[in-house]
């Protein structure tokens, strides 16, 4: 049992645990159908990362870890809230900024761990999926169509 990978990767799965709280809080003040879905997916995914990160950690000699939030989900279920509370715009930019940090978390991990190829193979999966969440939440904060409502599927390809 390698106690610096389990320990880093109970870190991923902590930061995925507290991205589902955020999206969930996102997720419930959203009003443009197109964005709440695609946010919804993007929920969807995190609680895929918890799965694999936790059957990576009990591979590696680790014990399931619990799904709770520890001080930092708190701080960011609630910032989340707080901006997602002011409109669609803050949602995703509180969500961009949440995302910006799990990527760089991610990056992080890959760098330290790319000796490990079952842990690599995890990690690059999971992080293919945060830069496209990424990507979609500044692509949806660079085009103001998409927060128009009706039509706003048109306003970019691939929405």
């Amino acid at each position: 049992m390698d106690d610096k990978i389990i320990k880093k990767l109970e870190d991923l799965h902590q930061l995925d645990f507290d991205a589902v709280k955020a999206y969930e809080e996102a997720i419930e003040r959203i009003k443009n159908p197109t964005i709440k879905n695609k946010l919804t997916e993007y929920k969807n995914d995190h609680l895929n990362h918890l799965q694999n990160l936790e059957e990576l950690i009990v591979s590696k000699g680790g014990e399931k870890p619990d799904r709770k939030k520890d001080i930092k989900g708190y701080l960011i279920e609630g910032m989340t809230l707080i901006r997602s509370s002011m409109g669609d715009e803050q949602a995703l930019k509180a969500m961009r900024q949440n995302e910006e940090i799990t990527n760089k978390k991610y990056a992080d991990a890959l760098k330290e761990l790319s000796s490990e190829p079952e842990v690599s193979k995890v990690l690059n999966h999971n992080y293919e999926d945060e830069r496209k969440h990424l990507v979609f939440i500044k692509e949806a904060l660079e085009n103001p169509d998409h927060f128009k409502g009706p039509g706003a599927e048109e306003a970019s390809p691939g929405l």
